[in-house]
């Protein structure tokens, strides 16, 4: 299973690629890159909520300059793994469950018998989710658990009543598999993420990505409120 390089984000060296076959019958892909010499252990990087590999490479090569291997995947319905539902813009699973079948299959099919320890978890948002059940069902892979902004809650609003109300209506006329309607008029601010490591500046192949709070608005900023999303671009390939 191939990695996406491109120049401004090149895929880090020494790396295995390939697809996991969970329990239930779910293709994973994975990729673990070898640690330097003096090894440390192994960084098992779990990502957030729609994000892939590539989006890591450049915390893969931060690790790597530091000593460790790293290892990791895309979730079920993320990056190139497989997909509950046809159409792949939409990730989707039946449970929350289901991402604990992943990580163990992750866990014992590649870290344990390919990684060297100690184990080191390194989990974000929904993955650092995952990672929290996992110790919580009693799982003792890691020697060290690091966690940014796990998605432990999610702050309700009164409106969730009616919203839920409005989706069961929706899914009971037949449009359960269908997008919500956009309040956006195809208005949006793209700013790049500019990093200066005290030598030289360089522009990541992403950036910050506004949209207008009213339809048909041309006034894209904080102070006009609206949604925002990390974006990134990948440049066109000439040889197809």
């Amino acid at each position: 299973m191939r990695l996406v390089s491109i120049p401004a984000n090149p895929v880090p060296d020494n790396v295995v690629t390939g697809t996991l076959k969970t329990p239930d019958g779910v293709s994973l892909r994975f990729a673990r890159f070898a640690p330097p010499a003096g090894r440390r252990g192994t960084v098992c990087i779990f990502p957030g909520r729609t994000e892939w590999i590539e989006k890591y490479f450049e915390t893969v090569r931060d690790l790597r300059n530091r000593g460790f291997a790293v290892a990791l995947l895309d979730w079920r319905g993320q990056g190139l793994s497989d997909r509950a539902l046809s159409d792949r813009l939409k990730g989707y699973v039946g449970s929350f469950s289901q991402f604990d079948i992943d990580l163990e299959t992750f866990m014992r099919e590649v870290v344990l018998p390919d990684c060297p320890p100690p184990i080191f978890a390194l989990g974000h948002s929904m993955g650092a989710a995952v990672v929290i059940r996992a110790v919580q069902r009693g799982h003792r892979w890691f020697d060290r658990i690091v966690l940014s902004a796990p998605m432990i809650g999610i702050a309700l609003v009164n409106s969730m009543t009616i919203a839920g109300t409005l989706l069961k209506a929706a899914r009971f006329a037949g449009l359960g598999d269908s997008y919500l309607p956009g309040r956006y008029n195809g208005v949006l601010d793209l700013r790049p993420f500019a990093v200066n490591d005290g030598r030289d500046v360089w522009v990541l192949p992403g950036g910050l990505t506004r949209v207008a709070l009213r339809r048909g608005s041309l006034v894209v900023n904080s102070s006009q409120g609206g949604g925002s999303k990390d974006t990134w671009v990948l440049e066109h390939d000439p040889s197809g």
